[in-house]
């Protein structure tokens, strides 16, 4: 009787356990379809999702919660930093037709933010040049110095960075330091705690302060900023540490730095100041904006792309759909994956049936091998409609550009793939100049003496490499 009456028990409890697991995966089915069918979406991205979600009873609901955001919830956050100061009045049009001409005015249309001006805009490519810039325009700060990276290593080079921020800290100068708390996780934690006794300030895009703030942990601050006293902005596609700077080893990557003055600095301030309060509270010094819009006779227009979830509009991958489209004569690209959005797959495969000579050039490994699986499927595709295909073998490509009929340049954080184009918070930056066209072309063709061709792999691998684009929208 007490083992039958212990069955009935065991029973009851099962039930009432299933009956739990059941209502609670409607529940989180419920939560995430709403989600998923609140805004158009990719419809490739939605069925990837609506069939984890319903295969995968509850894990797939809590991956998608996790994982599957891809804009901010939070509308007064989204509000606040939507709210630019540089934000494009269509009622005030006084000197926009004589300021900027051609791609870059399209271009300021498209982001409906005012374009901008440099005095200078230098691309450094060798590492220990771009390291020694670096260190020196730490050292050169008066005032103050903002700094923002997605990765800051725990090694020789990003604890010489910490160190020289904690320097200037010491010095009275204000330091602020932003970095991405999972592409930093190994960030010397005892190097931070000096930066902040120095009285300095530093701060992480954080996970847990993100799900607070109703912000999916799945967006990543993939900028790289350095601005000194409101004159200097360092900016480009390397972050910090060994890989990235310093003297050459057989490992480093290939990178580049870019420096600019002039009134971009603005612009770039602004982007810093948002990411801030976007991930804390503490505040920073106020700001006096100047709203002057003309600089020099020899100044290089161009407008800064601050893309990301809190963007009403997918400003980056628009912008590079706009900058393929208008290309003549020449597309040049070079980026560490390659996994386009299908527009800009098709961007580039009209620009070759137009007649415009597509390049491009991917790193024989990176750091992912999947997504090397994943980059190899799209170059053979383009490779079969006449692109031309550069695999570089030495060592990691990180550099990151497209240079379009050698005078419009895109050069930034951002990668050819759609995390940059529609979930990571990407800083890029076009310019309109035939001069530094030239520069970045010096960089592509020396670059291209260490590439090699596109293999011919077998039948298999080719079908797994087409196999494994199923996931490029979410990569």
């Amino acid at each position: 009787m007490n083992t039958y009456a212990a069955l009935i028990l065991e029973s009851g409890v099962v039930i009432s356990f299933s009956s739990f697991t059941f209502g609670l995966d409607l529940l989180l089915l419920g939560v995430c379809f709403q989600s998923l069918l609140k805004e158009p979406r990719n419809p490739l991205v939605l069925l990837h999702w609506c069939l984890l979600v319903l295969l995968i009873p509850i894990l797939g609901a809590l991956l998608y919660l996790v994982f599957g955001e891809s804009r901010i919830r939070n509308k007064a956050l989204r509000k606040w930093m939507l709210a630019e100061n540089y934000k494009l009045d269509p009622e005030i049009d006084i000197v926009g037709h004589q300021r900027v001409q051609g791609l870059i005015r399209d271009v300021e249309r498209i982001n409906q933010y005012w374009s901008t001006t440099a005095e200078r805009v230098d691309i450094i490519a060798d590492p220990v040049a771009a390291y020694q810039v670096l260190l020196e325009a730490i050292r050169s700060a008066k005032r103050t110095i903002m700094v923002e990276y997605y990765m800051i290593r725990n090694d020789r080079v990003g604890n010489r960075v910490l160190e020289e921020l904690t320097k200037k800290a010491q010095q009275g100068v204000k330091v602020f330091l932003l970095f991405d708390y999972l592409g930093s996780w190994t960030i010397n934690k005892y190097r931070i705690a000096n930066l902040k006794a120095a009285g300095g300030v530093a701060a992480s895009f954080a996970p847990f302060q993100l799900i607070f703030r109703m912000v999916s942990p799945n967006l990543r601050n993939h900028r790289k900023l350095v601005i000194v006293d409101s004159s200097l902005a360092i900016t480009g596609s390397a972050n910090v540490g060994n890989n990235y700077f310093g003297r050459r080893y057989s490992k480093q990557n290939r990178d580049y730095l870019v420096i600019v003055e002039g009134k971009i600095v603005e612009h770039l301030e602004q982007v810093f100041y948002h990411d801030w309060r976007f991930s804390t509270d503490h505040p920073l010094p106020k700001r006096e904006l100047s709203l002057v819009k003309i600089s020099g006779t020899n100044s290089v227009p161009l407008q800064v792309i601050d893309s990301g979830p809190h963007t009403l509009f997918e400003n980056l991958h628009e912008s590079v759909l706009h900058l393929l489209s208008v290309a003549q004569h020449n597309i040049r690209i070079a980026s560490p994956y390659l996994a386009p959005s299908e527009p800009v797959l098709y961007a580039l495969r009209l620009a070759v049936r137009r007649g415009v000579r597509v390049e491009i050039m991917i790193p024989r490994k990176s750091d992912s091998a999947f997504l090397d699986i994943v980059g190899r499927s799209f170059a053979r595709e383009l490779a079969d409609v006449g692109a031309s295909i550069y695999i570089y073998e030495e060592n990691f490509l990180h550099s990151k550009m497209i240079i379009v009929d050698d005078r419009y340049i895109l050069l930034g954080s951002a990668n050819m793939d759609c995390r940059s184009f529609r979930l990571n918070f990407e800083l890029s930056l076009i310019v309109d100049s035939e001069r530094v066209a030239k520069r970045a072309n010096e960089i592509f063709n020396h670059d291209y003496k260490f590439c090699g061709v596109l293999d011919d792999p077998s039948q298999g691998w080719r079908m797994l490499e087409n196999l494994s684009r199923i996931f490029s929208p979410q990569l």
